[in-house]
């Protein structure tokens, strides 16, 4: 079993060599076809009795170097048989050349392999090759053209758009789709094309015979899902995920985005492999490849698919679960939270925006909930409008994401305020925050709104931040709790925050100028303790917080990262960027302040 073609398309084909598929593998340069001498060369080092079948992907170089090897072996004495794969349901390429080979010869390897591993005679390892490239049907598509090393990138696509069937080695594909599609519609555009092209396959091989599967019943197909080499682990899983709900039936209404008319042909789901296999270097796609498992005798196709292998780059071949008729996306199924765990939902609480508008518009509209509504609808949307800018600044020294990350906290807080129903007091009333009835109903509501928070930021955001803030929240709503019966509201706000960030301290192990939030939420505490001690009315106060935060967060642009990952990046790269989650605290608390002044 020898393979080979242009290098590039790694695994294929070196990664390919073991018991159970490849003997040997002959590679050209990047994408160039290899040397007629080296073909023949592995023929002859991996001779023997048995013959030698050569897989060739369709192209001309590749079909004229191995057929000129073949016939140089067969001079020399050595049985060589040559099957080409043309798997390519897209581009049909002329009557001359034909279609191109892609993926799908690596599940002629497989097939092939598994029976010359079984020690099948060469004409029926060659005839069942034959079979396999005949009926199998793959379509790919990429965000991005590969990037050829020593050449000048392409920027024919600038990942603003798809561009469906583009080749292997870069060439252009079918057609381009300017505005990218959701997963399960682009999953539905190829399928629908790979598939297509495989019914006209089994229509031209069947002859008028009678087909092997029955045309009313389901297909059985195995399903690769091939990534083209940029993809990460967790993009492919979301296009496995599309691939196979459209074998399932659940496919785009009609209207969608590539949607198609009609249901479509019915397939059953009997394997998966899934993995990087035939990449084009560092190519932003994948590729969707087609195999119906009747293409052979009756289970030679699955049994060959099944085999064992010893062979570095195969990831192996999923079936389906023990009593299931098929792969489906329903074999796993969520199951409930253990008892404690539950996510907080409470019945009639619309969530989200809606919530915020509706609480301050409907029946509770006291000036407590009008004062809670304007700070937290207004730290929110400060949030969600800095997050590009907090992005930006998280990009400098890790993964560019605490923006997005503030926006969904920003989301779960805005939840959290639907669910509170007491009231806080309003601006105009801010001089009543001195009362001790005032300030122990504000306080009631504040720990209740803290609390609801908290809940909500855990259930809702990752990463370090969300649980930073959800420690926050809940340890500020515990202190306030606890707080003397008749002490004012700002001096208890102050204490609890005090103690909130003394929490976050010891368990986030920073402190003031290790370049985190807590450069601008610590000046921030110690404004409040300093505004609460004196006559000051809360908008006041709460503007002098606001700036000292909005200082803290302007220092850290000249401090040493000692905490989170920017710790772990060299300090001259943070340099001059002022640390996102500090920026983020005084962008809210800012809004908070302009939402208390009358």
């Amino acid at each position: 079993m020898i393979s080979g073609g242009g290098s590039g398309h790694e695994p294929a084909h070196a990664g390919l060599i073991g018991e159970g598929m490849l003997t040997a593998a002959v590679c050209g340069e990047v994408f160039a076809s290899p040397q007629v001498k080296a073909i023949l060369a592995a023929i002859l080092h991996a001779r023997t009795d048995a013959g030698t079948l050569l897989v060739i992907k369709n192209y001309s170089g590749d079909r004229l170097a191995f057929a000129l090897a073949a016939e140089q072996a067969r001079a020399l004495g050595v049985r060589v048989e040559t099957v080409y794969v043309a798997d390519d349901a897209a581009v049909e390429g002329g009557k001359v050349i034909g279609r191109r080979g892609i993926a799908g010869t690596v599940l002629v390897h497989k097939v092939a392999g598994a029976l010359a591993e079984a020690g099948q005679p060469l004409e029926a390892v060659a005839e069942a090759a034959r079979a396999v490239a005949g009926a199998v049907s793959t379509v790919g598509a990429s965000l991005s053209v590969c990037d050829i090393p020593g050449s000048v990138p392409s920027r024919r696509l600038d990942g603003q758009a798809v561009e469906v069937a583009l080749g292997i080695h870069g060439e252009p594909g079918a057609s381009v789709l300017h505005r990218v599609p959701t997963a399960d519609d682009l999953c539905h555009t190829l399928l629908s094309t790979a598939a297509s092209h495989l019914l006209r396959l089994r229509e031209h091989a069947s002859s008028g015979a009678t087909p092997a599967s029955d045309g009313h019943a389901p297909i059985p197909v195995a399903l690769l899902v091939n990534n083209l080499g940029g993809l990460s682990h967790l993009e492919l899983g979301v296009v496995v995920r599309s691939a196979v709900r459209w074998l399932e039936g659940l496919r785009p209404a009609a209207g969608s985005a590539g949607s198609g008319d009609g249901p479509g042909p019915s397939f059953s789901l009997q394997r998966l492999v899934v993995g990087p296999l035939m990449t084009s270097l560092d190519m932003r796609g994948f590729s969707l490849s087609l195999l119906p498992l009747d293409a052979c005798a009756p289970g030679v196709v699955a049994s060959a698919l099944d085999a064992p292998v010893r062979v570095p780059a195969w990831p192996g071949v999923a079936a389906p679960l023990a009593g299931a008729a098929a792969i489906t996306t329903a074999a796993i199924a969520p199951v409930p939270l253990p008892e404690g765990l539950s996510i907080r939902r409470e019945a009639g609480a619309t969530g989200g925006e809606g919530a915020v508008a509706a609480a301050a518009s409907g029946a509770a509209s006291d000036s407590a909930e009008s004062l809670v509504l304007r700070c937290a609808e207004a730290a929110c949307t400060a949030l969600v409008a800095a997050a590009p800018r907090l992005n930006e600044l998280d990009a400098a020294t890790g993964d560019g994401d605490c923006g997005s990350t503030f926006a969904t906290m920003s989301a779960a807080v805005r939840d959290a305020v639907g669910q509170v129903r007491s009231g806080l007091a309003h601006p105009a009333a801010t001089a009543a925050f001195g009362s001790s009835a005032q300030a122990s109903a504000v306080r009631s509501c504040l720990v209740e709104l803290l609390g609801a928070c908290s809940d909500r930021i855990g259930d809702a955001a990752g990463g370090t931040s969300g649980v930073i803030y959800a420690l926050m929240l809940r340890a500020a709503g515990n202190a306030l709790a606890a707080a003397p019966a008749g002490q004012a509201l700002l001096p208890s706000l102050a204490a609890s925050f005090a103690a909130a960030l003394e929490r976050v301290s010891g368990a986030a192990n920073a402190h003031a100028g290790d370049r985190t939030m807590l450069d601008a939420l610590l000046p921030a505490a110690h404004a409040l303790a300093a505004g609460s001690a004196g006559a000051q009315s809360a908008a006041a106060v709460a503007d002098s917080v606001a700036a000292a935060a909005e200082a803290g967060a302007a220092a850290s642009a000249d401090m040493v990262p000692r905490a989170g990952r920017a710790s772990y990046v060299d300090p001259a790269v943070a340099r001059g960027h002022e640390d996102p989650g500090a920026v983020a605290a005084a962008v809210w608390l800012r809004a908070v302040a302009n939402a208390l002044r009358p």
